[in-house]
């Protein structure tokens, strides 16, 4: 219990003029928005690094060239208290930008962390009008009211059966996913869900992903670059193409730019 050492910090020099620093935290928040760190609600800033590590022997066959990906990213960007510097040290995924192997794991720790600490999101008017709806509980309920609880959040239904009770939905309750997505009731008992193939995604902008998958019967929720930019793509889905779900499966898509500028 005894306090041995207290460090107190001691400035040297003002490294850069507050203007400055202010111009590079809007400047990195873009960076964040179009490079996959996008959090809905909250301003987050940062840059990834790709490094190589070199030696004599590096990018021959018998030693091929290594990488450490990197992502240091900071909130709120607006006035910054939370700084986070993800490392990764010689990737094996096949990808080894940092804005491919750790942006999307710093995204998913800043969306834990920031509400932790107290940071709750503070939507724009245009974020507001697009968020994700969680499905409601509709089984038991007359055809009439589930399809009045299923619309009220703004999604639609489809009906699978003559019957006039719901004895199951897919998505399930408390899932979550786009606006306009498509909830599949059953009126039937010993109803067989319809199963759909998963198609592989990757490169699609969001238009063309919401348009494929909506034919094929299928829902998403999206996360990472905002999907606003136009040069935002699907970079992964928590699905993977070719695997057999029943329609009305939720699809998590992760959007990010192919940068490789590091």
């Amino acid at each position: 219990g005894n306090v041995v050492l207290t460090n107190e910090k001691t400035v040297k020099r003002q490294v850069i003029s507050a203007d400055t620093s202010k111009i590079m935290c809007e400047t990195l928040e873009t960076v964040a928005i179009e490079n996959g760190a996008y959090i809905k609600g909250y301003h987050v800033g940062g840059k990834s690094g790709t490094s190589e590590k070199l030696d004599e022997y590096a990018g021959t066959d018998e030693d091929p060239m290594r990488y450490v990906a990197s992502y240091c990213c900071f909130a709120p960007a607006d006035d910054p208290e939370i700084i986070m510097l993800i490392m990764a040290d010689e990737p094996m995924s096949g990808e080894y930008y940092g804005s491919k192997v750790a942006v999307p794991c710093s995204r998913k720790v800043m969306e834990e962390i920031l509400p932790y600490l107290g940071y709750y999101p503070e939507y724009t008017d245009e974020e507001a009008e697009n968020l994700d709806v969680s499905v409601p509980f509709v089984e038991d309920l007359s055809l009439e009211d589930a399809k009045k609880a299923v619309e009220e959040k703004g999604l639609t239904c489809q009906v699978v059966g003559e019957g006039d009770t719901v004895c199951g939905q897919m998505p399930i309750t408390g899932s979550v996913v786009a606006q306009g997505c498509t909830v599949v009731l059953y009126t039937e008992n010993n109803y067989k869900p319809e199963y759909v193939e998963v198609p592989d995604l990757s490169g699609y902008g969001l238009s063309d992903a919401n348009y494929i998958l909506t034919n094929m019967g299928l829902n998403f929720i999206a996360g990472g670059a905002s999907t606003d930019s136009s040069s935002a793509v699907v970079q992964s889905q928590s699905e993977p193409a070719g695997s057999k779900v029943p329609v009305g499966t939720v699809i998590e898509l992760t959007f990010g730019v192919n940068d490789q500028s590091g």
